[in-house]
């Protein structure tokens, strides 16, 4: 055979080898497309499933256990609290910069154990629901971190502060 004849069959060897793998392909993405719907079908008419309508409650509920995260509400109000403390000289977040007060963080402060195993086993009287807030003191000559519980929620008036000077070595405790 000449050298052009068997480039040829080479080249017709490997037209085929592609086509195989072609046709491969294709049945493996219709079995994939057929396993797929089956399991969808299987999994629809199981009891309980999930709805596929997307209409989850996301509202807090009217009667809020004790470790429930804070609510929208108390978010706000906290948040209208703290913006009314004038000595925290807290910046709105458009405005922040390094040598700022801002607020960092919201999250629920978890209520002292005793007094929430009283409530829950006991049926004492329920925690109050304080937000831990984070606020950042830039303006300040030793810029300080500040883990500030407020409360009680949805109403705050009581502020209580834990600062945490901010140096080149690092997070000390500082009480004040």
């Amino acid at each position: 055979m000449s050298e052009v004849g068997k480039q040829r069959r080479i080249i017709g060897g490997f037209r085929i080898v592609v086509a195989l793998l072609v046709v491969v392909i294709v049945a493996l993405a219709i079995a994939f497309g057929v396993v797929v719907s089956r399991l969808h079908k299987q999994l629809s008419s199981v009891p309980g499933a999930c709805p596929s309508s997307g209409n989850i409650d996301l509202e807090p509920p009217s009667d809020l256990p004790p470790f429930h995260d804070l609510t929208r509400e108390e978010i706000k109000a906290v948040r209208n609290f703290l913006y009314r403390q004038k000595d925290l000289n807290l910046v709105r977040p458009s405005e922040i910069t390094v040598n700022s007060s801002y607020v960092f963080s919201f999250e629920l402060h978890i209520p002292n154990k005793q007094v929430t195993t009283d409530y829950l086993d006991n049926g004492r009287a329920r925690p109050d629901r304080e937000a831990r807030v984070v606020v950042f003191r830039g303006d300040l000559p030793d810029p300080t971190q500040k883990n500030t519980p407020s409360g009680p929620c949805p109403i705050p008036c009581i502020l209580k502060t834990r600062s945490h000077c901010l140096s080149a070595t690092g997070l000390s405790l500082v009480r004040k």
